[in-house]
This record gives C-alpha cells, sequence and structure tokens, in this order.
C-alpha cells in the first residue's frame, strides 16, 4: 500500500512553507522575465543559494534532518523575498486581490495545453525512473530517488549552464539590436529592401548565436564523456555498461 511520509509537527509546517515559496519563487521568474534585470535576479539567486547552503550544513550538525529543511527554507524564502521585491519596483500594483488571469486561460486554451503537455514530458522520465523497481532508491516512506538517473541527469544540468547563459547574452544584446533595427524600420515607414535587409540581418545573428552555441556546448559535451569516469568516480559511483 501507499506509505506517507511520517514528520513531526515543526517539520510539517517548515514542508508548507517551502513549498508554498517554491511556488512564489516559479510565479515570480515568470512576471521578472520581462523585466530584464538579469543581474539582480542572478545575485538574489546567489544570495538565496548561499544562505540555503550554509544554513542547512550548520542547522542540521545540531538538528538533523529537520535543521537541514529549514536551513534550505531560509535561503528560499529569502530568494522568493528579493524576487518579490523586484515585482513590486518593476511592475505597478493595486491594493487588492484580483482574479483577471484566468480569463486567459478561455482566451488561450492551447497554450495552457501545450504547457501542460511540455510539463508532462519533462516529468515523466523522471516518474518512470523513481517507479521502477529496477532503477528506483527507497528513501522513506513513499519517497524515493533514482541514483542511476538523477546524477547524470543533475551533471548534465550543470553543463549545459555555460552554454545557455551564451545564448541569454546573445539574445539579449546582438540579436535584440538587430531586433530593434527592423522594428523601428516599420514603424519609421522605411521602404520594403530595407526592412528585407534587416529582416535577413536577424536571421543571420540568430544563426550565429545558435552556431556558436553548438559548437561550445560540443566542445563542453566531449570534455564531459571524457571527464564522466573521473566523476563517477568521485561521486563513489560505478558507471552502468
Amino acid at each position: 500500500g501507499v506509505q506517507f511520509i511520517y514528520l513531526d509537527f515543526r517539520s510539517e509546517v517548515v514542508s508548507v512553507i517551502l513549498l508554498i515559496t517554491i511556488g512564489m519563487i516559479w510565479v515570480a521568474m515568470i512576471a521578472l522575465s520581462a523585466a530584464k534585470e538579469f543581474q539582480r535576479i542572478a545575485r538574489s539567486f546567489m544570495y538565496g543559494a548561499i544562505v540555503s547552503v550554509v544554513s542547512a550544513y550548520y542547522l542540521g550538525l545540531y538538528l538533523g534532518i529537520f535543521g537541514l529543511l529549514t536551513g534550505f527554507t531560509a535561503g528560499m524564502v529569502l530568494l522568493a523575498t528579493l524576487l518579490s521585491v523586484q515585482i513590486f519596483n518593476e511592475f505597478p500594483y493595486r491594493h487588492k486581490l484580483e482574479f483577471y488571469f484566468l480569463s486567459y486561460f478561455k482566451q488561450f486554451p492551447e497554450l495552457a495545453f501545450i504547457a501542460t503537455l511540455f510539463n508532462v514530458g519533462v516529468w515523466a522520465d523522471k516518474f518512470v525512473f523513481w517507479s521502477s523497481t529496477v532503477t528506483r532508491d527507497h528513501i522513506h516512506g513513499w519517497l524515493y530517488a533514482s541514483y542511476t538517473y538523477d546524477v547524470p541527469v543533475f551533471l548534465a544540468y550543470l553543463f549545459i549552464i555555460p552554454s545557455l547563459a551564451m545564448f541569454t547574452i546573445r539574445i539579449e544584446t546582438s540579436f535584440y539590436v538587430a531586433y530593434k533595427k527592423y522594428y523601428l524600420a516599420i514603424l519609421n515607414n522605411h521602404p520594403f529592401f530595407s526592412l528585407e535587409e534587416r529582416r535577413k540581418n536577424i536571421i543571420e545573428v540568430l544563426k550565429l548565436s545558435l552556431g556558436r552555441m553548438i559548437a561550445f556546448q560540443g566542445t563542453i559535451t566531449i570534455v564531459g564523456i571524457i571527464a564522466a569516469p573521473a566523476i563517477y568516480e568521485w561521486l563513489g559511483m560505478a558507471a552502468i555498461n
């Protein structure tokens, strides 16, 4: 049968706070993606991560699992607070609770459907590995992990961060400049040949950015594949043949 994770009351309270906080962080990131304040967002995540790691480490030494959970939650609460402050500084708001955003589900049902399928696709493989008796590792109650899957995927995420950062910078610099010129040309009623020239420039910039990202990520991937046995050995894991 289904086994639940039994925690003491204080851990249950902290778990609920963590769940709510993570939800706030996701919503805040959606709003801040339009603000273009990437340095402030990065600093907020850095401060939150530092507080989470340091607090979880030291509290965990004295309070065990509850200390680990509380320390990590403290960093996430700090992150959510910093992101919320940025939202209030960037966007106008009214002092009342509104639910007008629900109307967008009726206006754009296809987007809600696509987003749902996207997230199902992102998480489906994880649930397969966590639920399979061959690959899962029991943690506690109904909580499972899969070291043969989770660790390689986590390392893969780490290896693509440099390429994502480079691509984002390119999009926010050279691509944005080319797009802005094209948009201003439309507003200023430039002739068609000028619009076509700037449109081609946008495509060239995008192709150049994608090409550099592929070359950069390809190099990182090759290095990662070569270094994988050493990384696994350092982590105390055995490679799967």
